[in-house]
């Protein structure tokens, strides 16, 4: 490709990157032919050009850090619509996603271009990483709207996180982190797709880096990576003030994500050796910790966040199995209870259990929709327990059916349960209920102090999100 200029020839070099960045090397003299102009594009937020912008593909007036100073109105990225409209039409929530999903596009591009040159690694994966807290913030507000589970927005929100992580950052080689960049730029160019985003004034195709060297394209690439994200953590502080929350922001942390380092972490040690549930651990313990040491690594051959939602849910099948076990044994004191002829003690001791204990569980995880749970739940509110029938087996077969739960989870953890000793004498009877609810209150208050940041809400959003891919 080839332009004259005072009869001199400048030559161009245009690499294309699958980011589809253009990053335009000019070699010497000027040009003002149409061939030195991008020749491939991306969407990039840009506001109306001036006679004062540079070539980086935005605009920015002094000290203009803040779109929206009026307190009525919410910024999309496609428009200003007062609040009110905002709430009421999904079009509006759908255009605010759509930016999010574009700037972060836009931030992986122009981190192409630093992982395909020779830009120092650590520094570009401390580069690509500053998006962390806006990424949250994106995420948070999208789970404010009811619009967080988009896979390749958390695909990118937990590379950004993993990368911040300072212990990664001499990791992994410069050509394993370009792959990856492009394969989590490629996921979310494919989410723009398919969610039909608009185009818009301000979110204008112009991604052309222009540098007549590699010091000069460097430094452009890291101005606009600063610039991106100076435009939409704008545009989300300028929301905020304006009324548009930030729900659970403090949750999504990667240590909150992780569920406190739950897998990590000497409370799983102690759990099971403080609770007598009849259960052999073997290897659970190494088990949990291998399973957490994953999601602090990037993997290539899986869904990104395979490792994750893996962890997340061998977490909550370890503290599920841990309330059916209590809850089992509670159940088969209730049934002796009951054939020493205390009927209406039974029935207390029953309703005391789904009030006072497992209802408090359920709430706590987040666990309202868990098939399981809600089997069980369900089975023990509308069991009564009457007078023993040598033809009724409704007990029986409420029991087979936790035993099948119990089972299942065994297996999903690589544990062996086993069946308890039930003693049948009255007053023993009754200090084992009273017992058997004192510990797993205990067990309940313990989860709570150590999930005390966790908001399982956010987690409930995650799990699914393999399933979908």
């Amino acid at each position: 490709m080839h332009c004259v200029n005072n009869g001199q020839i400048t030559f161009l070099a245009a690499i294309v990157l699958s980011c589809r960045v253009l990053v335009t090397f000019v070699m010497a003299g000027g040009c003002s032919s149409s061939a030195c102009r991008a020749i491939d594009s991306t969407i990039v937020p840009s506001r109306a050009r001036s006679s004062s912008e540079t070539n980086t593909g935005y605009t920015y007036k002094a000290n203009d850090t803040n779109y929206n100073n009026d307190t009525t109105v919410i910024n999309t990225g496609y428009g200003t619509p007062d609040i009110t409209t905002f709430w009421s039409d999904p079009f509006q929530k759908h255009y605010l996603k759509c930016t999010y999903v574009v700037c972060s596009i836009n931030h992986l591009s122009l981190a192409q271009v630093l992982l395909d040159s020779n830009a120092d690694l650590p520094k570009t994966i401390s580069i690509i990483a500053m998006y962390e807290d806006v990424s949250q913030k994106q995420m948070s507000t999208l789970y404010t709207l009811g619009m967080a589970n988009s896979a390749s927005l958390w695909i990118f929100d937990l590379y950004v996180k993993l990368l911040a992580i300072v212990s990664n950052r001499h990791r992994y080689a410069k050509s394993t982190l370009s792959k990856k960049n492009r394969s989590i730029c490629e996921h979310l160019k494919n989410t723009l797709k398919d969610i039909k985003c608009p185009k818009s004034e301000m979110l204008e195709a112009d991604p052309s880096i222009r540098a007549h060297n590699i010091e000069e394209l460097l430094e452009t690439a890291e101005r606009r990576v600063s610039e991106n994200m100076s435009l939409i953590d704008s545009i989300i502080t300028s929301n905020t003030k304006n009324g548009l929350a930030r729900d659970s922001y403090t949750s999504m942390f990667f240590g909150n994500l992780c569920l406190n380092d739950f897998g990590y972490n000497q409370i799983i040690d102690n759990i099971m050796k403080d609770y007598k549930l009849n259960i052999v651990w073997r290897n659970f313990s190494n088990f949990a910790e291998n399973s957490y040491r994953e999601v602090r690594l990037l993997h290539d051959e899986k869904f990104p966040l395979y490792y994750l939602i893996n962890y997340q849910k061998m977490c909550l099948n370890f503290l599920k199995l841990m309330m059916i076990r209590f809850s089992e044994m509670y159940y088969r004191y209730v049934v002796v209870l009951s054939r020493l002829h205390n009927i209406i003690e039974a029935n207390r001791f029953k309703d005391r259990w789904v009030k006072e204990v497992f209802t408090d569980f359920v709430n706590l995880l987040c666990l309202q929709e868990d098939k399981d749970v809600t089997f069980l739940k369900t089975g023990l509110k509308s069991l009564r327990v009457v007078d023993p029938d040598p033809e009724s087996t409704t007990q029986d077969d409420f029991m087979a059916n936790i035993r099948t739960i119990v089972k299942k989870l065994a297996m999903a953890l690589d544990v062996v349960v086993g069946k308890f000793d039930i003693p049948q004498q009255l007053e023993t009877t009754r200090i084992e209920l009273r017992k058997t609810m004192a510990n797993a209150k205990q067990f309940i208050d313990r989860l709570k102090q150590h999930f005390k940041s966790v908001d399982f809400g956010v987690i409930k959003v995650i799990l699914p999100l393999y399933d979908r891919s």
